[in-house]
């Protein structure tokens, strides 16, 4: 005398446990009380087909799930003519592989009901042989899962909605960063703009009308130089004034201005400090790693910006005597460092500045970031680490 044993979890988590005898049609078979119970569930069908008669034996829910006449003959055609026509050969499919292999099968298909409904059945087969090895007899039990396949649907549909919604918001936010990337872009080719033109109206405005003062200074003492000796001492010191301030007004032009020939970048420091330091009497020491560091041009213009402009504000808001500027870098990214010993910085006043955004902004294209610090003592630390294979992701930022 044989089993079957078959579990299957069913949408509630229960396992069902079906034990039927093998050795006699399933229609004649004594059922056991638990069997007789659950074949009497609204959802669950079974069948069985007897190759030697040519027999398929039904029980009235399984007939329901499929559509079939309450009574008569059966056959295994009427069975498949019952599947929807795109799951037909799947199920033909299974059911030969079974009866060629002797494996049991578990299959989904859809049934067309006669109203036009689809519902779906979740079936599971085992193939019992003779003493040969020759196909007997094959037995199906059937589940009705047309609710958990409608809920399946229903939340399929309910998360390609929300993919939808999130791929419509993702694409709006990629916008907006675009924009204000834009915006930023914009907003540093223009200071870079009035930086240059600022650099020229100082050269050849501001300067030269200090040269001029100056010769006409040069001229008035020349003039007082032979009757009035104490008033050309006084022309001579307006000269010196006026050159010196037309010498420092070219510094500064030279300063605002000179970024954009960067070459190598401790270089451009260095030109930076010798610059800044005859300009605002501040002292301004460069130390590198090395000599040659291993960046682009374009990373070396944006890292010497941020240290023209951490610099300047160590002069105008700090009221600095003394600059240090320290280029470090490993094997994976350059650190700059400009740390000042003026008044410090007050995140609170200073900390939402154009300056300071633009800073951020401009280590942020080259794939970096900038921080500022109270330094421990006094004065203030800005901080740039730049990935060594950074690149920059705006091709015109100056």
């Amino acid at each position: 005398m044989n089993w079957i044993t078959v579990f299957w979890s069913m949408n509630a988590g229960a396992c069902l446990t079906l034990a039927a005898f093998y050795g006699a049609p399933w229609c004649k078979r004594r059922k056991t009380g638990a069997v007789a119970e659950y074949l009497r569930l609204p959802d669950v069908g079974m069948w069985e087909w007897d190759f030697e008669r040519d027999e398929i034996w039904m029980t009235p829910t399984c007939r329901v799930q499929l559509g079939l006449p309450a009574f008569g003959r059966i056959t295994f055609e009427d069975l498949i003519s019952r599947c929807h026509p795109e799951d037909r050969d799947e199920v033909r499919r299974t059911v030969n592989e079974t009866l060629q292999n002797g494996n049991d099968y578990d299959v989904e298909f859809r049934v067309l009901s006669a109203d036009g409904n689809v519902r779906w059945v979740c079936s599971h087969g085992r193939l019992q042989v003779d003493h040969r090895g020759k196909p007997k007899r094959l037995t199906e039990i059937s589940f009705d899962i047309t609710g958990r396949k409608e809920a399946e649907i229903l939340a399929r549909k309910q998360r390609d909605r929300l993919e939808k919604i999130r791929q419509r918001r993702n694409a709006f936010l990629e916008r907006e960063l675009a924009e204000r990337a834009r915006v930023d872009r914009e907003l540093i080719e223009n200071c870079a703009r009035e930086q240059r033109r600022i650099a020229y109206d100082l050269h050849d405005g501001v300067g030269q009308q200090l040269v001029s003062i100056a010769l006409s200074a040069k001229l008035l003492e020349e003039h007082l130089r032979l009757d009035h000796r104490d008033e050309a001492e006084k022309a001579s010191a307006i000269v010196k004034l006026a050159k010196e301030a037309a010498r420092q007004t070219r510094l500064t032009a030279r300063s605002v201005e000179g970024a954009d020939t960067v070459g190598d970048l401790k270089t451009g420091l260095e030109s930076l400090a010798v610059n800044i330091s005859h300009t605002c009497h501040l002292k301004i020491t460069v130390i590198s790693a090395g000599d040659s560091l291993p960046i682009s041009a374009p990373v070396a213009t944006q890292l010497y910006r941020i240290a023209q402009e951490a610099v300047r504000n160590a002069v105008e808001h700090g009221a600095s005597r003394e600059v240090l500027i320290q280029l470090t870098f490993g094997d994976r990214d350059l650190v700059l460092k400009v740390q000042d010993d003026g008044d410090g910085f007050n995140t609170n006043v200073h900390g939402h500045g154009m300056g300071l955004r633009i800073m951020r902004y401009r280590a942020q294209c080259i794939g970096g970031s900038c921080e500022v610090f109270a330094a421990a003592n006094k004065g203030t630390i800005i901080c740039c680490r730049i990935p060594l294979q950074a690149q920059p992701s705006l091709s015109t930022t100056s």
